[in-house]
Parts: structure tokens; sequence; C-alpha cells
């Protein structure tokens, strides 16, 4: 099984507060199955041009210290949750560096006050750019799928998205 949305780099976010505390989770999660993590600590897009470089440095150095500490079993993999406080910056499209461990895919979380056409602009733009998206609400993160407009719409009527049958 594979976890791709955590909070386990110590002090980097609201997350772990310790490497002890990061490697006592990952001790679980590894007896309860899970094989693979992406940490993704928060990034908001309106930061990005101003310190993206730098939350990537501290990122990958508290994953690299994490990973030395790691279980046996346990992949930890590189990504980002990035709040979509404004779109994404170019230099942020089509940079796996802030994609989930190096893939198409980007975990994007929107604010409380989004309404649900604005949300489907900004994975219309995504999309055009060639990235899949990663639709993360406050009750559920899922791939997205075929056309932002559907979860544009499903989210705006449900407050989260399900793929098309």
């Amino acid at each position: 099984m594979i976890d791709i949305h955590s909070h386990l780099l110590p002090g980097v976010d609201d997350g772990s507060r310790s490497l002890a505390q990061s490697v006592g989770v990952l001790k679980l999660l590894a007896d309860a199955g899970i094989t693979d993590i992406v940490v993704t600590p928060h990034l908001r897009a309106g930061e990005i041009a101003a310190r993206g470089e730098a939350a990537i440095l501290v990122r990958d150095e508290r994953l690299a210290e994490l990973k030395a500490a790691a279980p046996p079993g346990i992949r930890l993999h590189a990504g980002f949750e990035i709040m979509l406080d404004r779109p994404l910056p170019p230099e942020a499209l089509g940079d796996r560096r802030y994609a989930l461990a190096g893939s198409r895919y980007y975990l994007v979380e929107f604010p409380l006050s989004v309404m649900g056409h604005l949300v489907a602009d900004v994975l219309q733009v995504i999309s055009a750019k060639g990235w899949s998206r990663s639709w993360r609400t406050r009750s559920a993160t899922t791939c997205a799928r075929p056309g932002p407009w559907i979860c544009g719409a499903r989210w705006e009527r449900r407050s989260r998205w399900t793929p098309p049958r």
C-alpha cells in the first residue's frame, strides 16, 4: 500500500515534531502494510517564486535524515502539498521536484473560500501543461481523472470529487 499524503518530516510543518516521532509512525505504518510513503510538507503556490528552492532544499535534507533512520521495508519519496492560494507559477509547472515522487501528479489543496468553477479553471491550466492532478479536499485525497470541468462541477455540488463511472 502507498501513502501519497503525509507530514512526517520532522519540524517542517504542522506534522511530526521530531525524528523519533517520525520513525515511530513509520514503524506503525510498516506494520500496517504500507510500503511507500510520499512526504508532502505544506507549500503555498504564492511562495514558490520567493522560497521554492529553499523549501525543496529543506525538504530534501530532512527526507535524507528520515530515510537513514527509517525501518526496513519503507520507501520514502519527495513531494509537496501545494495550497493554491493563487495559480501555480510557471516555474513550478513542469518542475517534477514539486510533484509527487517525481511523477506527473501534484497534490494540491484549495482555500475553503474557493468556488468550484475557479477550482476547475486552475485544474484546466495544470492539465493544459500536460500534467495530471491530485485532488485533496478536507474529506478525501483522490487522483483526478479526465476533465477538470467534471471535477469542479462535482466538487461544487458535493464538496469532494468522485471518479466518473
